[in-house]
């Protein structure tokens, strides 16, 4: 332990603040000792006796009537049975009843890198532990010894390397064992005279890979690849479990990486900054998941095989189409997420009556979508990948006229009809022709000049664009011009006025 710490005994503190006590007291476990307080409640047939009583400094009580008891060193439980024993001799026909009322307090020294070094009152429950949670509050706002680690010096302090001195008996306390295994002996209970020395986190191992708890742990003399596997919580379940791959410094700071095979996991003994590779098998009972929505009997999530199952096999497992679906459409969403819907058409602002300005909705190259018979027969037969998003839309009886028509609404779908048919029953144009004349897809919302479209689809949505002949809108330039004109010349009459005092 580093001899610096000693150092620190010249300005030695003493604290009195505890922790609640949360636990209750094992009475074969918890000795009693000088400051312990006892409450007796001796029961005769004509008296009560009540005594409160300190055990003294020399391990004594002294009972009236009964005398003096030795209790020190003793569990409650047989320091208990000794007091009714003596108290039985003398009220032989009574009923005795003995607690411990209170707990004593004691000193240990605790010394360390840090500023509160000292003696540290603690009770006989109080473990290692409840000092190094005391330390870390009670330096918050300090500055380590030696070093700049302010306010920071449970990230710095070591858990694994205290040095407990009891009497002849030396210990290292290693609380990270302490926490995972509950092990008490790696926390031990404290009692009078100990002394605790603390030191700062320095050399460490580094464990990455197929292990729960992936980590740079505090490098402790002695421990082998089995140890930092059970602090590192084991392996997981897609690790590779044969042999690990350590990468180490030699003395001359060349790096070595070594093989270990796993009947020696118990005897290869760790190095500071070794680095420890647990290989993962590349995805090992991992699930390729896509989903399939829309017209089908059985949407939702569904585990496949990649690249060996296809768009129609994951139709058939989902129970085939329902009656409204539209069996020639298919779209596939391919790696991301996004819900299609007819009215995100209708958030589009098609067009600007001055200048013409459209909002066309550009086409999601990691979609793919069938508007065909043809093409959706195709689709089928694409393999599916993992994440992939497959929608069966309804099927739409009917298309929708909007825009510079006499007669815009719905119109039910015949599959002979053009695009003139449609045009002839809503009345015909006005102020357009047929290069203003859009088809809008209901799935997507991209809009497409109706000459480069082969054939409408039920469900579309034909959009004819208003014509404004170029001197109506020079009109209406013409009148915003004159018009902010005359509110300038308003303006100018109204500040002479102003002037002039009128």
């Amino acid at each position: 332990m580093n001899s610096s710490f000693s150092g620190n005994a010249k300005n030695i503190k003493q604290f009195s603040e505890f922790e609640p006590m949360y636990n209750k007291v094992n009475r074969e476990e918890y000795f009693l000792g000088p400051g312990d307080d006892i409450y007796l409640n001796i029961v005769t047939s004509n008296q009560v006796i009540n005594l409160n009583i300190t055990i003294s400094p020399d391990g004594n009580i002294l009972i009236p009537v009964v005398g003096v008891i030795n209790l020190d060193g003793l569990s409650i439980e047989d320091g208990f049975s000794q007091i009714k024993r003596k108290c039985l001799d003398k009220y032989n026909d009574s009923d005795i009843y003995v607690t411990l009322s209170k707990m004593r307090k004691f000193k240990v020294k605790v010394l360390g890198p840090f500023s509160e070094a000292g003696f540290y009152n603690v009770s006989p429950i109080d473990r290692v532990s409840d000092i190094y949670q005391q330390i870390i509050s009670r330096n918050s706002d300090k500055v380590a010894i030696g070093t700049t680690h302010n306010h920071n010096l449970e990230k710095h302090l070591s858990k694994r390397r205290i040095l407990l001195n009891r009497g002849d008996e030396k210990k290292q306390i290693d609380l990270v064992k302490y926490f995972i295994s509950g092990r008490d002996s790696l926390n031990p209970v404290l009692i009078n005279g100990d002394v605790l020395y603390f030191d700062l986190k320095d050399r460490f191992v580094t464990i990455d890979g197929g292990v729960k708890f992936p980590s740079n742990l505090e490098y402790v003399e002695g421990e082998t690849l089995s140890d930092i596997l059970y602090l590192s919580g084991g392996f997981t379940y897609d690790s590779y479990k044969d042999e690990i791959e350590v990468s180490r410094y030699t003395e001359n700071n060349q790096k070595i990486n070594l093989i270990i095979e796993q009947k020696y996991f118990d005897d290869f003994m760790l190095m500071p900054q070794d680095f420890i590779n647990i290989k993962i098998l590349n995805n090992f009972k991992k699930h390729s998941l896509v989903e399939i929505k829309g017209e089908v009997l059985y949407p939702g999530k569904y585990s496949i095989m990649e690249g060996l199952e296809t768009v129609q096999n994951l139709i058939d497992r989902a129970g085939g189409y329902t009656s409204i679906a539209d069996k020639n459409k298919v779209f596939i969403n391919r790696n991301i997420r996004e819900d299609s819907s007819r009215n995100e058409i209708y958030k589009l602002e098609f067009h600007d009556y001055i200048d013409r300005s459209y909002n066309i909705k550009g086409n999601n190259t990691n979609k793919i979508y069938s508007y065909s018979k043809e093409y959706t027969d195709e689709i089928k037969s694409y393999s599916l990948m993992n994440k992939d998003i497959i929608e069966i839309p309804k099927y739409y009886s009917y298309i929708e006229l909007v825009g510079s028509v006499k007669n815009p609404g719905i119109y039910l779908y015949n599959e002979k009809f053009t695009i003139k048919d449609y045009l002839n029953k809503a009345g015909g144009l006005m102020n357009s022709d047929l290069n203003d004349v859009y088809i809008i897809k209901p799935h997507t919302g991209n809009r497409i000049k109706y000459k480069d479209i082969k054939k409408i689809e039920s469900g579309d949505i034909v959009y004819i664009v208003e014509e404004i002949e170029v001197n109506k809108r020079t009109k209406i330039l013409d009148l915003i011009t004159i018009t902010q004109g005359v509110a300038s010349t308003l303006s100018i009459l109204l500040s002479i006025a102003v002037l002039h005092g009128d």
